[in-house]
This record gives structure tokens, C-alpha cells and sequence, in this order.
């Protein structure tokens, strides 16, 4: 604690006869009080410090906790490549599998890449479902569908509604069509016409690493299938209307070789804090459990389609 007394005495000597310098005291008081709120303002600091580094601490908790699951998932998928009578902890059709560690908890996802829609394969009519799917008309669905297609094929002809180079240029873009595959769902976003709000929405329904013209039925989510099946149902008939047991589009039915998966893990803390992992793992060049990351890197939360998990129901990690 400040001692004012002897503070005043250092600085200010009492004069010969025991005459009170009032002015020096009032100096003495105002320094102390700039001291106080000097020592205010560093605890202030030290306390957002401190609040900053415990955020820090959890966020990094939670990416560790999120790559976890997806060592969780890996495993689950070397062993179901290892014994075909392996029974799988995580379906591959990206339904959600929660388990919990203490009083933390991890939200895994597995999805077959063939129960995606491929944007480097796909053909118009796939394309028009999905947008019709979502919510647009037929006439914006086909000219999206169009586009895509010049996009990514290399030649300079124009589809009906589609755009190739001048129609770029016209619309004041630097760039054209790739005229090459996608390689990554980001490059929509250099799609001529195609706009936010749908790009996102197609986001966790597209890949470019499936290399089938169609989807696997057996690993579609049921989100994505009846979204198909209800834009399908708005197209003009191209003479191929079978649909198989479950309602689905045989036209749109491929079975998928089983390699490349897409892993989501979604770490939630107790405190709060939250991290999402996406992996993509390759098993093409071997039968064996053999693996390759295609992608690595911080994935957006899916949420639990409204349902909450109870962390005390659910099973240790």
C-alpha cells in the first residue's frame, strides 16, 4: 500500500518553523490518485490477457479434441476395408454419430464421396434436379446447369444457356470459363451468375472427387435424395423414369467404388468452445489400408438437423 506521509516527507520537507506546504500536499494526492488508476488500467490488461490466453487454450482443446474423431472415423474405415464383416461405428451416408470425452463431446460424420454430386461429371439434368431442389425455377436451374457445364469443359462452344469467354468479359469480369475440372467447390464462386446463398447451399451436396457421372444410393443422404427426387419430378420426362425400392431416380444410380470419403468431426466443449474438422482420405491407389489426406483443413458446423445430443446417453469416445 502507498504511504502518502512518507511519499509527502521525500518530496516536500517540512520548512524551518513547522510551516504546511498545503499546495505539495494536494501534488502528493493527485500523483498517488494517477497511480491508481495507472495500477486500475494494468489489472484490466491482465485480465483481458488472461481471459484471451484461457480462449486460446480452449480453442486449441477443441481442434485437438475435432482431429480425434477423425482418427476415430479412419479407423472405423481400415477396418471395414479389413474384414467385410466388420460392423461400422459410423454409417457412410454423413449421418451424424456423437460420442463424448468427460464432459466434451465429438459429432462425427462419414460420407462415401459417390453420394455426392459430382461437379466435374455430372450431367445437365443431375444439375437442373438439384438446383430445381433448391428452390429455383426451371429456367434458372437450366442456365446455372449450363454454366457450370462451359465452366469446366474445354471447348469454346456455348451451351444453350451457358457462357463461355465474351460472356464474362461482358458481365465486366477479369476471368472466363476454366475450360479444366474443378478442383476444388470453392471455384464456384468464379462461375459466371451463380450467387452466394445458392453456392452455399450446394456446398455440402457437390465434390469434385467421386469421379461418377451419378450417386450411390446407398451413400446419399437423405437430405440430398429427397431434394433430388423432388427437382427430378420437375424436369420434362426424358424417357428414363424408373425409380428404384426407395423412390429414388435410376437415372441418377451409380455404385460407388468405396475409396475416397468425407470425414466431418465437430468437437463441442463444455465450456463452449467449438472446432470443426474436414478431412478427405484417397484409399484409390491400394486395396489395402493404405490412405492419402486429399484435404485437410477447418470445416463449417452442420448442426444436428434439430436434434440435441444428451452428453450424459451418450457413449465414451
Amino acid at each position: 500500500m502507498i504511504n502518502v506521509n512518507r511519499i509527502y516527507r521525500k518530496l516536500f520537507p517540512a520548512p524551518v518553523g513547522g510551516q504546511k506546504n498545503g499546495f505539495a500536499l494536494i501534488i502528493v494526492i493527485w500523483f498517488t490518485g494517477i497511480l491508481g488508476l495507472i495500477s486500475v488500467g494494468v489489472v484490466k490488461d491482465v485480465r483481458s490477457y488472461l481471459h484471451e490466453t484461457a480462449g486460446m487454450v480452449e480453442g486449441a482443446r477443441a481442434e485437438a479434441l475435432a482431429d480425434s474423431g477423425v482418427t476415430l472415423a479412419v479407423m472405423d474405415l481400415i477396418s471395414a476395408r479389413k474384414r467385410t464383416e466388420f460392423q461400422r461405428r459410423f454409417p457412410i451416408e454423413n449421418t451424424p454419430v456423437a460420442c463424448r470425452q468427460n464432459d466434451d463431446q465429438i459429432i462425427v460424420r462419414i460420407q462415401d464421396a459417390g453420394g455426392r454430386i459430382n461437379l466435374n461429371a455430372a450431367g445437365p439434368r443431375l444439375l437442373q434436379s438439384l438446383f430445381l431442389g433448391l428452390g429455383l425455377d426451371l429456367d434458372t436451374a437450366s442456365r446455372y446447369a449450363d454454366t457450370i457445364i462451359d465452366f469446366r469443359d474445354q471447348d469454346d462452344d456455348q451451351r444453350p444457356t451457358g457462357a463461355e469467354k465474351p460472356a464474362y468479359l461482358a458481365a465486366g469480369l477479369k476471368w472466363g470459363p476454366k475450360n479444366a475440372p474443378f478442383d476444388a467447390v470453392e471455384e464456384l464462386h468464379q462461375v459466371l451468375g451463380l450467387d452466394n446463398k445458392t453456392i452455399a447451399a450446394m456446398e455440402p451436396l457437390v465434390t469434385v472427387h467421386s469421379g461418377m457421372a451419378g450417386l450411390d444410393p446407398r451413400a446419399i443422404s437423405k437430405d440430398l435424395a429427397a431434394l433430388l427426387i423432388d427437382g427430378r419430378s420437375r424436369l420434362p420426362s426424358a424417357g428414363n423414369d424408373r425409380l428404384d425400392a426407395n423412390g429414388f431416380p435410376v437415372e441418377f444410380s451409380m455404385l460407388s467404388p468405396r475409396r475416397i470419403f468425407i470425414i466431418n468431426s465437430e468437437a463441442r466443449l463444455a465450456t463452449g468452445a467449438v472446432h470443426v474438422r474436414e478431412a478427405i482420405v484417397d484409399f484409390s491407389l491400394t486395396q489395402n489400408v493404405y490412405r492419402v489426406f486429399k484435404s485437410w483443413k477447418r470445416g463449417r458446423a452442420i448442426g444436428d438437423g434439430g436434434t440435441a445430443f444428451d452428453i450424459d446417453s451418450l457413449p465414451q469416445c
